[in-house]
């Protein structure tokens, strides 16, 4: 029997753990549904499990379910296989053990954390590396970054990429009528640029912020920006302010993932000024909806989009705004959209399933 920690999947509000989570488990179980598999959360998942899989609800009001609560029930249940989708591990750990990394920031860049943060992380990823007998790194990036940090064995690292959601990235006409529902929905009147995620120092938005506004005073741009995403910990009150200083800044909160797909094929451009990340799953996101992407030049980045982007330097304001005055070129657009729906179909969530189910299947 697999046991499968689901909690990230079953979770109200996603981002991009709990996406990851929700995406996989959904293609896993369509692949294999004779697998004797038990997915274990603190709520009930909202999809229908095929043939074998069931999806076990263990409520817990305290803190400490994946500690207290899940181990209990894994010490009676005795799984072959354990697989963690996120980056905590029960205490009790009676099989083979798989767990997915997503990444290191904590390690990279202390200063977007609490020390409390930084030090819970710290534990959790090096008793993950000590304790899984396999490792599914989310990027090349991050499996080098898990063995140069904790010095875990490279042969029981196995790199596997995202998918994406191809019913709601995809390219979409000018007279759809979902991009026209959600341009009224959040009253966007002019043509705008977008930028989806945390709203917070780590992603690089207040650089980003002063670049755009000086590029935008400077030229006769008729473009609005569009910030989606919640509040961070760090770095939000900086960027609030900015914000509120501008009438062609709108930031639109949560953005429920029905809107997600339509705004994006709305926008002329996205962008990502991101500090660090583990996978950039916008970036695969835009290219699958035919929106060129500009963001910043990180190795994971890079890895993911390929030649389809448009790379600038971290804190490099005039490289930003060069960068935006060229991607306001329709020829250029043009060129980035092409390049991009040919990268975005190197990933697929069937593969990553896949793959991911010989892994776990290889301990049973």
């Amino acid at each position: 029997m697999i046991a499968i920690d689901a909690v990230p999947a079953a979770k109200k509000q996603k981002t991009g753990v709990e996406w990851y989570a929700y995406r996989l488990l959904k293609k896993m179980n369509e692949l294999e549904p004779d697998l004797e598999v038990v997915l274990y959360s603190h709520r009930p998942l909202d999809f229908e499990l095929k043939g074998r899989w069931i999806n076990k609800v263990l409520k817990w009001d305290l803190p400490g379910w994946s500690k207290i609560r899940w181990s209990w029930e894994l010490f009676n249940d005795r799984p072959d296989v354990i697989f963690v989708p996120g980056d905590e591990l029960p205490l009790v750990l009676p099989g083979k053990v798989v767990t997915t990394i997503h990444d290191l920031g904590f390690k990279h860049h202390p200063e977007y954390y609490t020390s409390e943060q930084v030090r819970r992380l710290d534990r959790a990823h090096r008793r993950a590396v000590n304790s899984a007998d396999k490792i599914i790194a989310i990027t090349d990036v991050t499996r080098r970054d898990v063995v140069a940090e904790f010095g875990a064995d490279d042969t029981k690292i196995e790199t596997i990429h995202f998918g994406y959601d191809k019913a709601m990235f995809k390219v979409r006409g000018e007279g759809d009528g979902e991009v026209a529902r959600v341009r009224a929905k959040y009253e966007l009147k002019k043509p705008y640029m977008f930028y989806v995620g945390r709203i917070e120092k780590k992603k690089g938005i207040a650089p980003f912020l002063k670049a755009w506004i000086a590029w935008k005073d400077q030229g006769d741009h008729d473009v609005d920006l569009v910030l989606g995403g919640t509040p961070g910990i760090v770095g939000y009150e900086k960027i609030r302010e900015i914000v509120e200083s501008r009438e062609d800044i709108h930031e639109i909160g949560h953005v429920e993932y029905q809107d997600l797909g339509p705004l994006r094929s709305g926008a002329l451009v996205e962008v990502f000024p991101t500090r660090f990340e583990g996978f950039g799953m916008p970036t695969l996101e835009a290219m699958a909806s035919g929106v060129p992407f500009v963001c910043s030049d990180l190795a994971v980045l890079r890895e993911v989009g390929g030649d389809a982007p448009m790379y600038v330097p971290l804190d490099a304001q005039g490289a930003w705004m060069r960068a935006l005055d060229e991607v306001m070129n329709v020829e250029v657009r043009d060129a980035m959209r092409e390049r991009g729906l040919v990268r975005a179909q190197d990933f697929d969530w069937e593969t990553t399933a896949r793959k991911t189910l010989d892994v776990l299947c290889s301990f049973l």
